[in-house]
């Protein structure tokens, strides 16, 4: 973990809703944008985190992208747990937003007709 972000807004807290390790095996999530959004990554070796928002983040459309930093052992949590958290700006964590050019997810595709189901 990181050294504890000085204090900035007031704690909030999460509630632990898995606490599972992934990897090495490539995995696709889908989060919503209220409930199961607060996610930890560590990295072991070498990788990359490949996020696709949609729509994008736009604070002004109230979709902000917000880090904070855990005040507990996230690792040793147990699911059901409230976590405190607080807002954290990372030092030297950059991302750069690009438009998504490839082709549509399929879960973003308009369901099939019942004729069509199997």
């Amino acid at each position: 973990f990181p050294p504890a972000p000085p204090p900035a807004a007031p704690r909030r807290h999460a509630r632990v809703y898995e606490t599972e390790v992934y990897g090495p095996e490539p995995r696709t999530y889908s989060l919503s944008p209220s409930a199961g959004n607060l996610h930890y990554l560590e990295a072991l070796e070498d990788c990359c985190f490949f996020d696709v928002v949609t729509p994008p983040y736009d604070a002004s459309q109230g979709r902000d992208c917000t880090y904070y930093f855990a005040h507990i052992d996230l690792k040793l949590a147990s699911k059901g747990e409230f976590c405190p958290v607080e807002v954290y700006q990372p030092r030297g964590f950059y991302t750069h937003p690009l438009p998504y050019k490839g082709p549509r997810p399929d879960w973003l595709q308009a369901p099939r007709a019942p004729s069509d189901w199997v």
